[in-house]
């Protein structure tokens, strides 16, 4: 990566995301940490834990940033939300995804104030 540029790097998703981190960083001094998917040669995304600071020399700003790979974190993450949502022996939603979705509704028919009829 060293001499590329990063946004070539970036999966297209998270691009907004970067350089919002980008122009934050390059706004202060300190450092900060961000998560953001970068696309492998094969055209796979891997997840990656950034931490970034901006360095000003002469008027001119370079960013120095160290990555890690948090792709199986991330994965585990994932698995461990969909067994939280869903039976693991029939991968059926389950009755926390049920109540879950319907609080959702719920709570979008309150904010538009439209009466919500249901039966059970």
């Amino acid at each position: 990566m060293i001499g590329r540029n990063l946004l070539e790097c970036i999966y297209e998703e998270d691009k907004k995301k970067a350089k919002l981190m980008l122009s934050k960083l390059s706004e202060n001094k300190t450092s900060d940490v961000f998560e953001i998917r970068y696309v492998t040669k094969d055209l796979r995304h891997k997840w990656f834990e950034v931490k970034g600071t901006c360095e000003r020399d002469n008027n001119e700003k370079r960013f120095i940033l160290v990555s890690r790979d948090i792709s199986d974190r991330k994965n585990y993450e994932e698995e461990l939300k969909r067994l939280a949502f869903h039976d693991p022996l029939t991968g059926l939603p389950n009755r926390r995804l049920f109540i879950e979705q319907l609080m959702n509704e719920l709570k979008k028919q309150i904010k538009f104030m439209n009466p919500l009829r249901y039966f059970i």
